[in-house]
């Protein structure tokens, strides 16, 4: 591994600073990104993402303490950070709505497509090709899309797919190419450290996420809860209602994050613990 920045990473650096200076022309874009920015402020998103640092960096620091971690893996290790990382958390309400959401990301960091796109990494072009292709790319994804949302745009689509599955093999097999023709045992080495080593950053941040994707689906159910029973009940029903979900749902985000709302001012209504518990346990297992 290598912290230098490769051809295609420098071009899509390039497309990125032109594409945002070019939508903050716009004033309205302008806008939108202030509200944008304001939105990133609030107190619960600064936690999450300072938690989410604090957790790689002890990731971090014990596999440098262990030997497993390097200072040669500091590009990956950010371009994983603001890449996958940041998606999990922003995305951390699916795992209550996901099935196996967390034995899902594990496997899509370790599928066959994910081998593919390192393999397609050894293919580097030299700046200006790598300047020309990913526009190219891009549209023909974008186009994709919108041809695949219209039935009108059925044949527009066939040529699309052929056009990009034709550019993924050449990609592919000019990356084998080079694969072979340099240092085998050198570029296999690559190869699996630029695979394991996301791979293996995304197992170890599951806790955290687990842990911040069960916290909010608690905190919204509460949230919700206060907003429904404010007068109808004393603050050590309220607090004995809380109490009660937890106990009968613990540690299952899916079950928490589905929770409906009238279990759960059923249970903040409640006479007792007992009772409380019981109306969650059987919406549960009903």
């Amino acid at each position: 591994m290598t912290n230098a920045l490769t051809n295609r990473e420098i071009a899509a650096l390039i497309w990125l600073a032109i594409f945002f200076g070019a939508s903050m022309l716009r004033p309205s874009v302008r806008s939108s990104f202030r509200g944008v920015l304001r939105a990133a402020g609030h107190p619960a998103i600064i936690v999450s993402l300072v938690g989410l640092l604090f957790w790689v960096g002890l990731i971090v620091f014990f596999g440098f303490e262990a030997g497993l971690w390097s200072p040669d893996m500091t590009k990956h290790t950010l371009i994983w950070l603001l890449g996958p990382a940041l998606v999990m958390v922003g995305n951390m309400a699916n795992a209550w709505e996901e099935e196996r959401f967390f034995r899902s990301t594990v496997k899509g960091t370790v599928a066959a497509s994910a081998v593919l796109a390192v393999v397609v990494n050894f293919c580097i072009l030299s700046l200006p090709a790598e300047l020309v292709l990913q526009p190219v790319l891009a549209l023909l994804v974008m186009a994709e899309i919108v041809a695949a949302s219209r039935d009108e745009f059925r044949q527009s689509k066939r040529l699309i797919d052929v056009l990009l599955g034709l550019a993924g093999f050449a990609l592919l097999a000019c990356g084998v190419t080079r694969l072979i023709r340099g240092s085998m045992a050198e570029g296999i080495s690559t190869a699996a450290g630029e695979l394991l080593l996301p791979a293996a950053l995304t197992v170890a941040v599951l806790p955290f996420v687990f842990a911040l994707a069960l916290y909010a689906a608690y905190e919204s159910t509460f949230a919700r809860v206060r907003i429904m029973t404010r007068n109808d009940t004393t603050t050590w029903q309220a607090v004995r209602g809380r109490l009660a979900i937890i106990a009968a749902l613990h540690f299952r985000v899916r079950d928490v994050g589905r929770l409906s709302i009238a279990v759960a001012r059923d249970a903040a209504n409640a006479d007792n613990f007992a009772e409380a518990w019981r109306a969650v346990r059987t919406a549960r297992t009903s």
